[in-house]
């Protein structure tokens, strides 16, 4: 006799889609990640006490400057391990952010850098710290670069403002 399967039971899971897990460093947090992309993508954003949501320009358009809300930028780059099997985009803070902006001015892309990205002290409000490791061979084996716009649009609640994205690739 044939067991029933049970309610809503689903063994393959959905395809992937342009959504990817978004890594956080925690306190005390470490990882060694290969950047897939060719640049970081940076978005201002407010904090509206619950959640993040996008800045808006022209300024008069946005609700988080009409609300004084706290303005914050947040960078976004696609990474993989070490191993190239896991693929997540990395969120980075301004002066992460700042360091990893100038090795793109200096080498015009960031694909295949190896990074070491840790948090310094032992709270999630630490800064976070990127040391380089040099580029991969063959960059051109890498997986594909995928865009983190339909991240960051579903994450910070992009989808629900008003008006133009002040996003951009840096």
């Amino acid at each position: 006799m044939e067991k029933p399967k049970a309610w809503g039971r689903n063994d393959k899971p959905p395809p992937l889609g342009d959504v990817m897990h978004v890594h956080r460093l925690k306190a005390d947090g470490q990882l060694t990640c290969v950047v897939l992309s060719e640049a970081m993508t940076g978005f201002n954003t407010h904090w509206d006490g619950r959640k993040t949501v996008r800045c808006c320009h022209p300024k008069f358009t946005c609700q988080g400057h009409a609300q004084k809300w706290p303005l914050r930028w947040v960078g976004l780059l696609h990474c993989c391990t070490t191993t190239l099997e896991d693929h997540f985009i990395l969120e980075v803070t301004p002066q992460a952010g700042n360091a990893i902006y100038k090795t793109w001015e200096e080498k015009g892309s960031l694909r295949g850098l190896i990074m070491f990205v840790h948090r310094q002290r032992s709270h999630k409000r630490a800064p976070l710290i990127v040391h380089f490791k040099g580029f991969m061979e063959g960059v051109d084996a890498l997986p594909k670069e995928r865009s983190c716009e339909p991240t960051a649009l579903r994450l910070y609640a992009f989808a629900t403002s008003v008006g133009p994205v002040d996003g951009q690739q840096v």
